[in-house]
């Protein structure tokens, strides 16, 4: 009789437990999603925008048609943990760790050059998913405090990419996995731990860096 108590009582804590998180975290996840949208239109002023669904409370895909800085086209993924779930966000927190930020800023003018920074601690994760790594130069630097994976092919660009980001970020830096200008596919990535207040620095150096290759195309040209 007792253990049959004490079992009831286990489960209807369990459940309790499972719908007060779920409902807590449904609403987190439904607010971030919502002011990522708000905060990214914001920035970027699309003059056409869709949302796909990754899946309920999980995130999206979104794409801005955008024509401005030197940018056509802006497509970003916001990737949320599961934090309506009790039994699945403890996993991901181990696995995925964090909500990620994804974002790939399209060109009209493309760059000279490809450099890519990649954080000390997700170097390893993605180098073997750069095509074109094999073929350009490496070093580790330290940018405001922290240390990252450089790869470019072009000394005077990669500098000037670095000074970039350092003058521009700052704190943002810390959340920054890997940022790349790209030759090849004449875009501008950035993947970062999807945090609200770094959102506009991650937007501004993009803008700033896509403008100022505009400038030193058309002056070439």
């Amino acid at each position: 009789m007792i253990e049959n108590l004490v079992v009831f009582i286990a489960i209807s804590a369990l459940a309790v437990a499972t719908v007060a998180v779920y409902f807590r975290g449904r609403r987190i996840n439904l607010v971030l999603m919502r002011d990522f949208a708000r905060k990214m239109e914001d920035l970027f002023r699309p003059s056409d925008k869709e949302y796909v669904l990754l899946g309920y409370l999980v995130g999206y895909k979104a794409k801005f048609k955008v024509m401005r800085w030197n940018i056509s086209s802006i497509t970003w993924m916001l990737v949320l943990l599961p934090r309506q779930s009790l039994f699945y966000y403890p996993i991901s927190k181990l696995t995925s760790k964090f909500d990620r930020f994804y974002m790939s800023a399209s060109l009209v003018f493309g760059p000279r050059a490809t450099v890519h920074l990649i954080s000390d601690d997700w170097y390893h994760k993605v180098i073997h998913q750069i095509r074109e790594a094999v073929y350009l130069s490496h070093i580790t630097t330290t940018v405001s405090g922290k240390v990252f994976h450089v790869l470019y092919d072009d000394v005077k660009f990669r500098d000037e990419v670095l000074d970039t980001l350092s003058r521009h970020l700052g704190s943002a830096l810390r959340y920054l996995k890997h940022f790349a200008v790209n030759r090849e596919y004449r875009n501008i990535y950035v993947f970062s731990e999807a945090k609200l207040e770094v959102l506009r620095a991650l937007a501004e150096v993009t803008k700033i860096l896509a403008t100022h290759i505009a400038s030193r195309s058309t002056r070439s040209s």
